[in-house]
């Protein structure tokens, strides 16, 4: 029989292993306009999500709009190789320069959806199983 500290690491192993395993295999949608085609790359993304570009290959002008907590610190840790503490270091310092502002928030995948699908200029992202209705998926990032 096991000891109650036994059955405690036990539960706890099992815990972090399935947490890990939500967490690893969550895909994200970057998804645009439906009169946006363009081809881009996760750097083309990392880059406009810290405003480093405006235009995605091909010229296409975008507005890049953030998403609610959890997926956006999966996101950023995919796309950017950045946890919230560097995420927010970063635009702190980009704000007091003056260099740039982070992108606006949207509180959930679907008002992401509505949005993107309203507004030709603009790029977001979404949970991998939300439905991409009336929008173009740029990049799938697993």
């Amino acid at each position: 029989m096991k000891t109650f500290l036994e059955k405690v690491v036990v539960v706890a192993g099992v815990a972090a292993l399935s947490i890990f395993s939500l967490t690893a295999t969550a895909e994200i949608k970057v998804v645009a306009n439906a009169t946006n085609h363009a081809s881009v790359s996760i750097d083309d993304i990392a880059d406009v999500y810290l405003g480093k570009l405006n235009t995605l290959p091909g010229g296409v002008k975008v507005v890049p709009f953030d998403q609610a907590e959890e997926v956006k610190n999966e996101f950023y840790k995919k796309v950017a190789k950045r946890d919230p503490a560097q995420l927010k270091a970063y635009w702190s310092r980009l704000i007091f320069t003056g260099k740039g502002q982070p992108p606006k928030e949207l509180g959930s995948d679907a008002e992401v959806i509505r949005y993107v699908a309203s507004n030709p200029e603009a790029i977001g992202y979404v949970s991998g199983n939300t439905p991409a209705k009336g929008v173009n998926v740029l990049l799938i990032v697993p």
